[in-house]
């Protein structure tokens, strides 16, 4: 598990980093499209869109497998909170396996268009595709391991409260 905590304190950096490279591209396609433009100057940057939506994409697929770990992720647990204990604990698994089978196949679909990537390049910047796809499989491996995990957690700890519960 501390392999695991290491591997999601990288990757958070990652997700960061990539968050931080999609704004500033974005600041300069503002910058650009209307800032020199006042002066005159009819100059685009085509590519700044297209590595701001690729960045983003990645920061996506790889912030929720780190989400997974605590059960971060966006839920409706209202009945989690209502129910008697063991139902309660029933439910929560029930809901992390699904989860754990909906990014299964995620990851599947996504090693798949990952591998069909090859074949395509992106249109402005002409990196193949595969390199923006690969995000999907990846993110998927990384919430199922860190989904087992969460749920490792929560069947060994049941009086531990929910990490939505508790305020950081």
């Amino acid at each position: 598990m501390k392999l695991l905590a290491r591997i999601n304190g990288g990757i958070t950096f990652v997700v960061g980093a990539l968050l931080l490279v999609a704004t500033l591209s974005i600041t300069i396609q503002i910058a650009i499209r209307f800032l020199l433009t006042r002066f005159g100057l009819n100059i685009s940057a085509p590519w700044t869109e297209e590595l701001c939506r690729y960045c983003i994409t990645w920061s996506v697929f790889l912030g929720a497998g780190v989400l997974c770990r605590d059960g971060r992720l966006i839920a409706v647990d209202f009945l989690v909170h209502v129910l008697p204990v063991k139902p309660s604990m029933v439910l929560e698994t029930f809901s992390i396996a699904m989860t754990l089978v909906f990014f299964g196949l995620t990851g599947w679909l996504g090693w798949q268009l990952f591998h069909d990537g090859f074949n395509e390049t992106s249109p402005v910047m002409r990196i193949p595709m595969a390199y923006v796809y690969a995000a999907v499989p990846l993110g998927a491996v990384l919430a199922v391991a860190n989904g087992l995990a969460f749920m490792v957690d929560r069947l060994s700890f049941p009086e531990r409260p929910h990490p939505s519960e508790v305020m950081e």
